[in-house]
């Protein structure tokens, strides 16, 4: 399916979602108002995937759905965190600067591409199911001062996402003590390598827009599963800042330290300073010499030419006679 597929990044594509969350989540007055209308005619076109033609890339068994519903919260709520949906539950807190997601725990062992998928979408490869789209992130980012950088690249040359940093940090309920624990999201992901947690950092890329080519509608491809991956997307809006091929398994699950499936879980994103950026300056290194000129061919620069002369000889005989010859000539 052409239109979810990899194309070049246009960031003009983005004004949609950009002004989107100026208005949602900027507006001093009626926020709940607002929201109700704005984002459930929003979100209703952009979670409404009948009208999308479907393929392998998609994950479509009903059996694996979670239900995408708000809950009641499992934690208390802090007064700062402000609720940007009726519908979906995603928080922005303004004063700290935070974006928060609710979702649940849809898998707690097996390989990994993605650590929070949209609903509907991949769960069998996440290890948590958020229960608001992608857009809905990406915009929230963006509302509290995020700018999105650029995703993953494979031509001419691979190039990781860069952008904001983004930490993450995980908040539930532990169902036997009833208490509020909290974890930083790399203790649940476990690398292959090291058999020890993620080091590796997210940034906000910021995911792509595409036009679907039966509906002409404008759709944003995050939403189609890459919320914050582990594996290279370029239509990811979170991703690694470093090389995580999709063919190749670099990343699983960390079951020890991750609470039971369908425990309800808070992620709360703190965007950072912006990271991985490509250099824009050219290089201070000096240009390398150029090499000999090949047996057969005549020297074409000066440096060439210098390079192929023959050595002067400079052996203590030599020197002495230009010594002596010198005195001669002055009469000494």
């Amino acid at each position: 399916m052409n239109f979810v597929r990899s194309r070049q990044h246009s960031f003009f594509t983005m004004t949609y979602t950009t002004l989107l969350g100026c208005v949602i989540f900027l507006s001093c007055a009626g926020i709940d108002s607002t929201l109700a209308q704005t984002s459930s005619s929003a979100d209703d076109q952009s979670a409404d995937n009948g009208t999308l033609p479907t393929d392998g890339d998609f994950t479509r068994d009903k059996d694996e759905l979670l239900d995408p519903k708000p809950s009641a919260p499992t934690i208390e709520i802090p007064k700062s965190w402000i609720r940007l949906s009726p519908k979906d539950e995603i928080w922005l807190d303004r004063k700290k600067k935070l974006v928060i997601i609710g979702g649940e725990i849809c898998l707690n062992a097996g390989q990994l591409e993605m650590f929070i998928c949209p609903p509907q979408t991949k769960l069998h490869e996440s290890i948590v199911v958020a229960k608001c789209q992608s857009w809905q992130v990406h915009a929230a980012l963006v509302a509290i001062g995020a700018s999105p950088g650029k995703t993953a690249q494979w031509a001419p040359d691979y190039e990781p996402a860069w952008g904001p940093k983004i930490d993450i940090e995980m908040i539930w309920r532990d169902e036997p003590s009833g208490k509020t624990k909290r974890a930083d999201a790399k203790q649940w992901i476990q690398n292959l390598d090291t058999e020890k947690a993620m080091k590796a950092d997210w940034v906000f890329g910021g995911s792509m827009m595409d036009k679907n080519p039966e509906t002409g509608e404008n759709v944003y491809l995050g939403n189609f599963g890459e919320l914050v991956c582990l594996s290279n997307f370029s239509t990811a809006t979170i991703d690694l800042n470093v090389e995580s091929s999709q063919y190749e398994t670099l990343f699983v699950a960390f079951e020890k330290n991750i609470p039971p499936v369908g425990t309800q879980v808070y992620a709360v994103l703190k965007p950072g300073k912006i990271i991985g950026k490509p250099s824009q300056t050219k290089s201070t290194k000096p240009e390398p010499a150029p090499p000999f000129p090949r047996a057969g061919e005549e020297p074409t620069t000066k440096t060439e030419q210098e390079s192929a002369a023959p050595p002067v000889a400079t052996d203590d005989s030599t020197s002495a006679e230009k010594s002596s010859t010198g005195k001669s000539e002055n009469g000494q």
